[in-house]
Formats: structure tokens, C-alpha cells, sequence
């Protein structure tokens, strides 16, 4: 295993943890990898109690579902991979909602990769099930946002795992025993 590595869940929500020797930091008062908030979007969507433009208000599978009804119509968009699937078979406008997700998860990813330079990210969540569509543009705009020093050196890895929220929910009253 690495000695750092930063999980991401791609799922209705958006979320992390920073694992370090098999450890997750979870901060001062816990909310270390509460990544959803991180905005990606200047007056972006208000999400419940996050950020105006929080990722997880603009890129989670849950805001992807969204803007498909809103904008490619409710009859088209059941979940975040009919998004995936239209703008692949040459949709514009879902090619649009596409690239901007792309990008805001580029971001994110590049602000927490400046924060804590891990060794690899591992990423899982619901919306990988459409990684075919969008993982390869989603790293090669990762590493256009990062130090030019740190391109290439940090993986995006995708998780074996189905559920690694139910995982890093278990690890983390092991990782506050320590």
C-alpha cells in the first residue's frame, strides 16, 4: 500500500477521507474530507446546507441527475448515466453538462492534491460505473491543474470496492481510538 492516499466517492454525494498509514485524518473536530463543500463553481447551485457551488452540488450524481431533467428533459434523465450515455451518442447539451462536471471534479481533485499532495487518490461512488465516458478526460484535466512537479505522479486509481462509504464510515471510530 502507499504511505498517503486520499479516497473520493463520486456517489448521490460527494465525499473523502485522507488515509495515512492505513489511518483516516479526521481533523479536529471530524470534518477533515468533507469534500463536497469545496466550491468549484463561483455562484453556483445552493445545496442544502453546503456552498453555493460546492462540488457536490455541481458534479455529484445526484447534481448530474438534476441538470439532465432540467436541461435534456425529465422524460430522458432517470440517473447521472443516461447524462453519460446521451452525451456520448453526440447530445450537445448533455456533452455541455458533461465537460463542466468534468472539470469541477478536475478541480477538486487538484485543490485537494496542492492540500496534502497524497500518493494516489482511489475513487469510487456510483457515477464510476460511467467512468468509460469521462475518467480519461477527468485525469488529463487533473494533471493540467496541478504543479507541473506533481504531473503524473499522482494515480487516479479506481476502487475494487462497491461501497467504500459503509468502509470509511467503519475506519473512522477505529482511526479516533488511536
Amino acid at each position: 500500500g502507499k504511505a498517503t492516499c486520499y479516497y473520493v466517492t463520486i456517489s448521490t454525494g460527494i465525499g473523502g477521507a485522507f488515509i495515512v498509514n492505513g489511518q483516516v485524518v479526521s481533523g479536529g473536530r471530524g470534518h477533515a474530507g468533507e469534500i463536497g463543500n469545496i466550491i468549484v463553481k463561483n455562484n453556483g447551485y445552493k445545496f442544502g446546507g453546503l456552498n453555493p457551488g460546492a462540488v457536490e452540488g455541481e458534479a455529484s450524481g445526484t447534481a448530474i441527475t438534476r441538470k439532465g431533467k432540467e436541461i435534456l428533459g425529465e422524460d430522458k434523465v432517470a440517473h447521472a448515466g443516461d447524462v453519460f450515455r446521451l452525451a456520448d451518442e453526440g447530445d450537445v447539451k448533455a456533452q455541455g453538462i458533461v465537460d463542466e462536471c468534468v472539470s469541477e471534479l478536475a478541480t477538486m481533485l487538484a485543490n485537494i492534491a496542492h492540500t496534502v499532495d497524497p500518493h494516489c487518490f482511489i475513487i469510487g461512488g456510483g457515477v464510476m460505473k460511467s467512468k468509460r465516458y469521462f475518467y480519461d478526460r477527468l485525469v488529463e484535466q487533473f494533471n493540467a491543474k496541478i504543479h507541473v512537479g506533481m504531473r503524473g505522479y499522482i494515480p487516479l486509481l479506481e476502487t475494487e470496492l462497491e461501497d467504500c462509504g459503509a468502509i470509511g464510515a467503519a475506519m473512522l471510530p477505529m482511526s479516533r481510538l488511536k
